[in-house]
């Protein structure tokens, strides 16, 4: 569902909706692209009965992987940094996935760290495994086209649920894959929407105003977003107003 926000669009002369994804299965928009970007491996041979899956993520699409893996039998395998809460490790675990906590270092504990950043040493440990065994499958959503596909259709029912009467729309920015999907669609059929990406203010690596890449752990949706010139600005919340 879509809400309008009464009290704060009061406040700001606005009218301001936001899109509950929090009433997805397992408490967010990941679940769009968990699903996504298993059936489209399924669907492409990639990822066949008996193959394990195995994830670099933060929280929610270790959450939504271990969801909606579990309820297709593969085994999941879940790399997190160790400064993931205690609740959603205890979360993925009760889907059933196997979770492996990965040392991030000092300078990524800072809790304003990019999101697509912290995931980087889990991910190199995704790929060595990959490389290693033949059965084990890597989801790659900082990557796949099929996360932001995902979300494309995200933009479609935003579409249909506004009449397509939108002057802006805001998305944070973790692996890129919501802002890019959403914007493509959004920009498509009504061209004079603006896009602005949300990110943390003192985050010093990987992000849209900050851009490094790593071969093979790095880039993919964010860079497509830099080139496609799709976001109008980039705003940068600070820790004090987060």
């Amino acid at each position: 569902p879509i809400k309008k926000l009464d009290v704060i669009g009061e406040k700001k002369g606005s009218n301001i909706w936001v899109k509950l994804e929090n009433l997805n299965p397992s408490g967010s928009l990941k679940d769009r692209i968990a699903l996504q970007i298993i059936e489209d491996a399924e669907k492409n041979g990639d990822l066949k009965k008996g193959f394990s899956i195995v994830e670099s993520s933060s929280g929610n699409t270790a959450i939504a992987l271990s969801f909606v893996g579990g309820l297709k039998e593969y085994r999941r395998i879940i790399f997190l940094p160790e400064i993931v809460a205690q609740e959603k490790i205890r979360m993925i675990e009760r889907y059933g996935a196997e979770t492996r906590i990965v040392k991030t270092g000092e300078e990524l504990k800072d809790s304003s760290v990019h999101g697509s950043f912290i995931e980087v040493p889990g991910r190199i440990m995704c790929k060595e495994m990959e490389e290693k065994e033949s059965s084990v499958w890597w989801a790659r959503q900082f990557s796949n086209p099929s996360n932001y596909k995902a979300h494309m259709k995200l933009g479609e029912e935003i579409l249909a649920q506004m009449k397509n009467k939108i002057n802006v729309f805001v998305a944070s920015v973790g692996t890129g894959g919501t802002l890019f999907g959403v914007a493509k669609i959004l920009k498509q059929n009504i061209p004079d929407v603006k896009i602005f990406a949300v990110e943390p203010a003192e985050a010093s690596h990987v992000s849209l105003t900050n851009f490094k890449i790593i071969p093979g752990v790095t880039g993919g949706i964010l860079k497509e977003i830099l080139d496609s010139k799709l976001v109008d600005e980039v705003i940068k919340i600070t820790d004090k107003d987060a």
